[in-house]
């Protein structure tokens, strides 16, 4: 098993649309590259990728692999609409999917939470 870290490192991108009303800022969370490697310094470099670019369709290899477990964290709309069309054809059947911001917008049906069904 291996873990597959995508991450900007520059926090949050531009606040803008469905998420302008929400308590995010844009840069809100950055955070260096260093402080990650601190915190996954026990996880086996042979097992850790960490792709410095939240765009998936950059990560060299990344479609290659079945997932079994996608913990997404993007806070914001703009951001979860990719990582949802990515992890689209990269979870098997009975993978499990986790949103960390699940009802950050109170449960509103505009939130994170129905981005996928939104988008197809």
């Amino acid at each position: 098993m291996s873990m597959h870290a995508y991450d900007s490192f520059e926090g949050l991108p531009a606040v803008q649309g469905v998420d302008e009303d929400g308590p995010f800022r844009t840069g809100e969370y950055r955070s260096p590259r260093r402080a990650f490697d601190a915190e996954t310094r026990k996880i086996p470099a042979e097992r850790l990728t960490v792709t410095g670019d939240s765009s998936m369709s950059r990560s060299r290899g990344a479609d290659k692999h079945r997932i079994a477990v996608a913990w997404v964290d993007c806070d914001l709309y703009e951001s979860t609409v990719p990582v949802l069309d990515f992890l689209t054809t990269q979870l098997p059947d009975g993978a499990v999917l986790v949103f960390d911001d699940w009802f950050r917008f109170h449960g509103r049906p505009d939130g994170e939470n129905s981005v996928h069904a939104a988008n197809g």
